[in-house]
């Protein structure tokens, strides 16, 4: 079975075994568009990082891939075995503070669970994800993603202290503030007066702490949005725009395909070829 990755969450299991069909080494030299987290059930892997320097996975190792982040990986040589389950998704807003593990900057991040029972506790979280997302519908995708919320979380609890790295509370506040006004046009300057700050500091720091600029950021919330009404709403066209943000249509369909490579239209009659054979769960990832 073949995943595009197209879709807010795709979840699945791996089984891979020494000669088998699914032992090759993952090669994404771009990583990919969103993140993926994946947890070792059974067996040891490895993972190159961007410096040359390698990663080992063994059981109850969680590994995150942010986006952008190289993927090299593989079964280990000396295990006969890699089993693991595993989730892309584009994260929500508000996630993004708790996505920044320790080694996640540019690199793969790294957590090992210390007892057996968070070891269960997370597989059996990434098993319920996966049952979800394979039921197809709406309502399944939606509680797949409560569920990775839930897996995050524990993931940030878990980690120590000294490991959790927290976002300038000024470039959250605007975050969840652009998202709360989503629609509206707001400028810069109207943004700095909600965090007491001059419009040039505001801009450094969000650049600084997001690697993007506000508009930027906002552009990509705002295509994230409408894709999402895109795969399940059967909203028109130019109510989607609206509800994005976009008084014009026509500017709103230049932005996605810039986006997305289609056109909105294209992208809603080519979405049911997007969403995998649910037959299995088990694909190279």
């Amino acid at each position: 079975m073949c995943f595009t990755f197209d879709a807010y969450l795709v979840a699945g299991f791996t089984p891979v075994i020494r000669s088998g069909p699914l032992d090759t080494p993952i090669d994404r030299p771009d990583g990919m568009e969103g993140y993926i987290i994946n947890i070792t059930v059974r067996g040891k892997a490895w993972v190159k990082t961007k410096e040359g320097t390698y990663i080992t996975c063994e059981k109850n190792d969680l590994l995150i891939f942010p986006p952008g982040v190289p993927h090299h990986y593989g079964r280990d040589e000396n295990s006969d075995c890699w089993d693991h389950f595993w989730i892309y998704f584009i994260p929500r807003p508000y996630w993004h503070n708790w996505l920044t593990w320790q080694g996640s900057e540019g690199e793969p991040g790294k957590l090992t669970l210390k007892s057996e029972h968070d070891g269960e506790l997370m597989k059996a979280l990434f098993s319920e994800a996966i049952t979800f997302f394979s039921d197809g519908d709406t309502l399944s995708e939606a509680i797949s993603m409560n569920v990775l919320e839930r897996i995050i979380l524990n993931c940030y609890r878990l980690q120590e202290d000294t490991q959790k790295k927290t976002r300038d509370a000024r470039v959250e506040e605007v975050c969840l503030y652009l998202n709360r006004h989503i629609t509206e046009d707001l400028s810069i300057a109207d943004l700095a007066a909600q965090v007491c700050l001059s419009p040039s500091r505001l801009s450094h720091l969000f650049r600084e702490e997001t690697g993007q600029t506000i508009n930027e950021w906002k552009e990509e919330q705002r295509i994230y949005r409408a894709k999402n009404m895109l795969q399940n709403t059967a909203l028109s066209i130019s109510d989607i725009a609206q509800l994005s943000g976009y008084n014009d249509a026509f500017y709103f369909s230049r932005i996605f395909r810039r986006h997305c490579g289609v056109s909105p239209r294209r992208y809603r009659n080519n979405y049911i070829k997007l969403i995998p054979d649910k037959s299995s769960n088990s694909s190279g990832t």
